[in-house]
């Protein structure tokens, strides 16, 4: 379903329909930029959001770099998608299909914040080959591959704890009017003064979302490692990047994240939190957009090998 299409000699325009991507499952894709731009960057957003939280990095992305196509879209069982369960793997498989159907060839780079940066590292483990032909870059952002607390950090009787409280959310979910101790947690996930109205959204998004999708995949993020997925995109440009002041990943977990992802750089923005699509939009739209730029020059070098061996063959064929 197409609510907007690109409009003839028009530089951007934002486009809103949805994707089959499992055959049964439907999600709900924003797709923004020039009609012939020289990247893709998909954006994938953290559990229990949606793809707004990506608006302002979008906006920041269009000044930056005014020639790349930015493609959001919530994952199942969030926002406008379809209030089906889900589970690491299945974001994985729900990214392939959108890879294929909606950004079949062009230079590609895939954010994920969060669990989108764990959607991310799951489409390394189950489809390396689409990850080697299409994906030229990648940014982590506030996503450890390790799981969401590592054993090291686990308490006696954690694991019987974290199984109720995944239970009691796919029962009960999350509130539109949490008590206070929610609110101090949600609070919790922002580094610097943050105002009302950012906490009342996150709350808001957590609130729309499937219940059963939410508990099986913080289930996932508790207990699965994805480390293994970070060989498959060694070498690409990649970056890590984490808040100063992030209470639920540690600047630890990230570092050894980014010394596991070959090549890659580790961004750290002083005084920030978890929520940075929202609390640093300039700062990750210049990081994407780094990342982005390394990207096309590569396909670029790659075009031009490629056309100058052609040359080469022809020449010597004319001799």
């Amino acid at each position: 379903m197409v609510t907007c299409g690109w409009e003839e000699g028009c530089v951007a325009v934002e486009r809103h329909y949805e994707v089959n991507v499992s055959g049964v499952v439907r999600v709900s894709v924003v797709d923004s930029g020039p009609s012939a731009p020289v990247a893709t960057v998909i954006l994938l957003h953290s559990w229990a959001m949606s793809s707004s939280v990506w608006d302002e990095v979008t906006i920041q992305l269009e000044r930056v770099s005014p020639r790349l196509r930015v493609i959001a879209y919530d994952c199942r069982g969030h926002g406008a998608s379809d209030p089906v369960d889900g589970t690491l793997t299945s974001l994985g498989d729900d990214l392939a299909a959108v890879i294929e159907r909606l950004v079949p060839d062009g230079p590609l780079v895939l954010v994920g914040h969060g669990m989108g940066g764990s959607a991310v590292l799951s489409l390394g483990l189950a489809h390396r080959d689409l990850v080697d032909d299409r994906v030229g870059g990648v940014v982590l952002v506030s996503t450890s591959a390790e799981p969401l607390v590592p054993e090291e950090r686990q308490w006696r009787g954690f694991r019987t704890l974290s199984r109720m409280n995944t239970e009691l959310l796919r029962r009960g979910g999350i509130p539109s009017k949490p008590a206070p101790v929610i609110r101090r947690a949600v609070r919790g996930l922002y580094g610097r003064d943050v105002d009302r109205r950012p906490v009342d959204t996150t709350i808001m998004q957590a609130a729309h979302s499937h219940p059963p999708a939410l508990s099986s995949l913080l289930r996932d993020l508790l207990d699965v490692d994805l480390s293994p997925a970070l060989e498959a995109y060694a070498g690409k440009p990649a970056a890590v990047v984490v808040g100063g002041s992030d209470r639920v990943v540690s600047n630890q977990q990230i570092r050894r994240t980014a010394a596991e992802l070959l090549g890659s750089r580790h961004v750290l923005i002083p005084g920030a939190g978890h929520m940075l699509p929202t609390e640093c939009p300039v700062d990750l739209a210049m990081v994407i957009g780094g990342v982005a730029l390394e990207v096309v020059g590569m396909a670029g070098s790659r075009t031009v090998g490629a056309a100058s061996g052609r040359a080469g063959d022809e020449m010597a064929g004319d001799r």
